[in-house]
């Protein structure tokens, strides 16, 4: 079978754990997609159009190299890839969000966009980007929603138009850690769907 590659681009905290790369190596390996990990270190610097800039230009790369290409965003990593996808559609077969935020930007706390302002920036490009995809480019993004989140509110989880499917967690870091491992397959089916 046909390795295919992606990158995953993780949430906020990006760069306080360092072990969250190995999550990639869990789905080389039951999954047979690579993914490539990107972290954002949304606290570091002020601007995400830099940071977005790399991640577009990690697409180009794989897209060169290996044609298909698929993105899997979590928390915050969500509106990173969605920035992405609508400046990248015709390079990018699918896209995954787990546990996203990526509606109602006004909710974000205080303390939230104080210490990360680029994920504040990414939110504020995301009305645009989302509404720049075609109804055909919104059906190649499914967004996994837990059944119990406590930090992003599920409402803020769906994008219109776009393939919805109950993940069977409670709580935002467990589920993005059971959404990226023990409850990735059906993420991972979708992926080779395309």
């Amino acid at each position: 079978m046909k390795r295919l590659y992606g990158i995953y681009v993780p949430g906020l905290g990006d760069d306080k754990r360092p072990k969250e790369a190995g999550l990639s190596d869990f789905w080389k390996r039951w999954h047979n997609i690579d993914l490539q990990y990107f972290p954002v270190k949304w606290a570091e610097g002020r601007h995400f159009q830099p940071k977005l800039n790399e991640l577009l230009k990690q697409i180009d790369s794989l897209h060169s190299q290996h044609g298909r290409v698929s993105l899997v965003g979590t928390s915050a990593g969500a509106s990173a890839v969605l920035n992405a996808y609508a400046r990248r559609p015709d390079k990018i077969d699918s896209v995954v969000i787990i546990c996203g935020k990526v509606l109602h930007p006004e909710g974000i706390g205080q303390s939230y966009r104080d210490s990360n302002p680029a994920f504040i920036e990414s939110m504020d490009l995301l009305a645009d980007s989302l509404n720049s995809l075609t109804p055909a480019q919104r059906q190649r993004i499914l967004s996994r929603i837990p059944i119990f989140d406590g930090l992003v509110p599920l409402r803020d989880m769906r994008v219109l138009g776009a393939k919805h499917s109950k993940q069977f967690t409670f709580l935002h870091a467990p589920s993005i850690f059971l959404g990226m491992t023990l409850a990735s397959r059906p993420a991972a089916r979708f992926i080779k769907s395309r």
